[in-house]
């Protein structure tokens, strides 16, 4: 048929459209890929059958939606990770990360103090604050996010290797 396209060109860093495409025809299954152009520019490419008013698979549909700004975004959070892990595993400090209601410890760089973690934690407060410590340390808690304020507070700790220790924890609501 003459209404075929026998040629495309494009200025994608991209090689698989023909291969999308006649899979995209073959299984009648949409893709998805996120593609950068030579400049520079990201795209999301989408390809879907498309169906004729009778229902007839006649061709594919390929859209482009240009996510350039939430790429550089991703690319800067990321670029700010990195930076904020090097400051803390170059200095003696500990990280942590909370849920906003401090139910769960998302995770944790002891710095040799107490033991690391990137698995979610519900138990951080038994696992890290000895018994006799654990109500006024969740008082502190609950005071500051009634008052939308920071927590800070000096208390102990259970450290890496088993021991008690004394800490001073800030933790500052993002």
């Amino acid at each position: 048929p003459s209404d075929l396209i026998t040629d495309f060109t494009h200025r994608l860093e991209y090689d698989g459209i023909e291969a999308d495409t006649n899979r995209v025809l073959k299984d009648l299954v949409p893709v998805e890929n996120e593609v950068r152009s030579r400049a520079g520019q990201w795209f999301m490419m989408r390809l879907r059958p498309y169906r004729t008013v009778e229902d007839r698979i006649d061709g594919t549909v390929m859209t482009f939606v240009d996510i350039t700004a939430r790429r550089k975004a991703e690319a800067a959070q990321s670029r700010s990770e990195q930076q904020l892990r090097a400051l803390v595993q170059a200095s003696s400090q500990v990280l942590y990360r909370m849920s906003p209601a401090w139910d769960m410890m998302h995770e944790l760089s002891g710095g040799g103090f107490l033991s690391d973690t990137d698995d979610p934690d519900q138990s951080w407060l038994t696992r890290y604050i000895p018994e006799e410590d654990q109500a006024q340390v969740r008082a502190e808690i609950e005071a500051a996010n009634a008052a939308k304020r920071s927590f800070d507070l000096e208390h102990r700790v259970r450290r890496l290797d088993g021991t008690v220790g004394w800490t001073h924890s800030r933790a500052i609501p993002v």
